[in-house]
């Protein structure tokens, strides 16, 4: 199943590249590993759980069992690094087909709620490591609706500003699919995200105005009443 920035420029278009595709396949790290040589993909020598194949293509690629994603964290051992399986269960629980563009596979992409709460933990997780999240996020608040989506104008969105209520539909689509281990991680996004540096980070995602600080305070606010 495809995550990460590929995932979420399916649902919602990024004003920025990315070099990698996230996958997580339902398997213990050793089948993995096994599966990937399979297909000609090396481990890379610099980067955890990257690999890549003869064209220098990566994938970034986490293994996610039951037992893995309901213990909460994986260490990869290659490098020993622990990384949050928090939000996984969501992502394989809601994801849709997909046709890959000029070929005749199907691929897994998890929705876009899914995707949101696996950036907020993986923000967490490493939070100056990692502001490109914040910044989708922050591009996520601002175009998860298309300026012309007819649910704009229907209730409870038509009582909103046009400014905010991509960011309210959002909260709406999380609080649809969490369960009381995930709020607690949305939650504490939300509380740590809302400081001065990085609020502007949030609201300078993919838009250029005059207040991005003042943006990200309202599309936040918003976020959080969707999210009830």
């Amino acid at each position: 199943m495809v995550i990460g920035a590929v995932a979420l420029n399916h649902h919602v278009p990024l004003e920025r590249s990315t070099e990698d595709v996230d996958f997580v396949i339902v398997a213990e790290e050793a089948e993995t590993a096994a599966l990937l040589r399979s297909l000609h993909w090396d481990p890379d020598a610099h980067q955890q759980h990257r690999w890549r194949d003869r064209h220098r293509n990566a994938v970034d690629v986490v293994p996610a069992t039951s037992e893995v994603i309901a213990a909460g964290t994986v260490t990869l051992e290659r490098d020993e690094r622990v990384l949050s399986t928090v939000g996984f269960d969501l992502a394989l629980e809601h994801a849709t087909p997909v046709a890959i563009p000029g070929t005749d596979g199907i691929v897994e992409v998890a929705s876009l709620a899914a995707i949101v709460v696996l950036k907020m933990v993986a923000w967490l997780d490493r939070p100056h490591e990692r502001e490109r999240d914040v910044r989708d996020l922050g591009r996520v608040f601002e175009a998860a609706l298309d300026d012309w989506d007819e649910r704009r104008w229907q209730a409870p969105l038509a009582d909103l500003e046009h400014e905010v209520q991509a960011a309210f539909f959002v909260g709406q689509q999380v609080r649809r699919i969490i369960r009381a281990a995930h709020r607690v991680e949305v939650e504490r996004f939300v509380q740590r995200v809302a400081t001065d540096a990085w609020l502007d980070i949030l609201g300078a995602g993919g838009l250029v105005c005059t207040d991005p600080e003042l943006v990200a305070q309202r599309r936040l606010a918003a976020f959080r009443r969707g999210l009830g």
